[in-house]
């Protein structure tokens, strides 16, 4: 499949497209069986086939590599963090093929934190055999970096226009996922360099830590994750509200975006309507969406100047609570309900962490 026709089907979100364009390259052997032995550190024969999108018993796999002795899930991530239970139900599902693996594919800054809640999320399976499984990981510079070396080769025996897209793709890769975007400007380099940059980070983590700390008092600590958590351009954790998680923290692209405020609340995409049409009746914030739907981030507002760091966090938590409280109706008006609310509507689960999809 052509990688034009592969970003059609992929539809909205980033991480669909890369997921789609990278399946329709696997499709030539010659990048397949180097994308598996060399990335991956698989053996495969002839007959070994790439689909995305394929559905498993609890989920749905980004990309799996099948065939020619090899099974192989691969986790796709471009932005989003994992969330539970991707792996444990993808490792069920490689347990059944003689030499299973799984592996994760994200951001090289992404990559180990990534891979290290990959790999306690299947070992939490014990003492089911699927616990065992091997989790790798791999590296979206890892992907680029073969691909601008297989473009160059003339021994990989590429028709068409492939090699065209090989370097396309690698050149997308790291603009888009690696590197991200455009380079400073003069007098961006310059308040980096009077340590401004630092300073401002530094009480914005303090902040955000304390008014997590002030909010689990009320919202019971989530079972997901207590400590900060960051990956690239956000930085947060989770709080329990009524049996579902709602995440609570920094995110970069949406304060650049929207400005007023880096500390948001990110919900599940669903609530969007009903969250806005309570919000409005409530006299609070509506919802934002980026990234083609896949987030729905509500802002939390940032107090006036003038006021202590313990001052600033005490009103960030005032506010986040006063949504916070609110949006389990908002769930509720959508037909959705939480883990530890018994039967009736859509079982939530777990709120996925910034626009992450299976």
């Amino acid at each position: 499949m052509a990688p034009l026709r592969a970003i059609a089907l992929g539809g909205g979100g980033t991480e669909d497209r890369f997921t789609h364009v990278l399946c329709s390259l696997l499709q030539h052997e010659s990048v397949s069986r180097a994308f598996a032995s060399r990335l991956l550190g698989l053996t495969p024969g002839p007959d070994m086939v790439a689909t995305a999108q394929q559905g498993v018993e609890g989920g749905r796999a980004d990309l799996q590599l099948a065939g020619g002795g090899v099974f192989a899930i691969i986790e796709v991530k471009v932005g989003a963090d994992l969330h539970e239970p991707q792996m444990q139900v993808y490792a069920k599902e490689a347990v059944q093929h003689p030499g299973g693996r799984l592996f994760v594919l994200t951001a090289s800054g992404a990559l180990r934190g990534i891979l290290d809640r990959a790999r306690d999320q299947v070992a939490g399976l014990a003492p089911d055999p699927a616990s065992e499984i091997a989790v790798g990981g791999i590296s979206w510079h890892q992907v680029a970096e073969l691909f601008s070396e297989l473009k160059d080769n003339t021994a990989a025996d590429l028709e068409g226009r492939t090699r065209v897209y090989l370097e396309d793709f690698a050149g997308l890769i790291e603009q888009m996922i690696e590197h991200g975007g455009r380079p400073f400007l003069a007098e961006e380099i310059e308040t980096i360099r009077t340590g401004l940059v630092a300073d401002y980070s530094e009480r914005l983590e303090t902040v955000l830590e304390d008014v997590l700390g002030l909010l689990r008092k009320e919202f019971a600590p989530s079972g997901r994750q207590r400590a900060l958590v960051g990956g690239r351009g956000f930085l947060g954790s989770y709080v329990a509200v009524e049996g579902f998680d709602a995440w609570f923290g920094i995110v970069g692209g949406a304060w650049r975006e929207q400005g007023a405020t880096p500390y948001w609340i990110q919900p599940k995409p669903v609530l969007l309507p009903t969250w806005d049409r309570l919000a409005i009746t409530l006299g609070l914030p509506t919802a934002k969406c980026r990234n083609g739907l896949v987030e729905t981030l509500i802002p939390v507002a940032f107090p006036q100047s003038g006021q202590t760091l313990a001052e600033i966090a005490e009103g960030v938590a005032d506010r986040a609570a006063v949504i916070l409280r609110a949006m389990p109706e908002a769930y509720r008006l959508a037909g959705v309900v939480g883990t530890l609310q018994g039967a009736g509507g859509t079982n939530i689960g777990s709120v996925p962490f910034l626009g992450g999809t299976t």
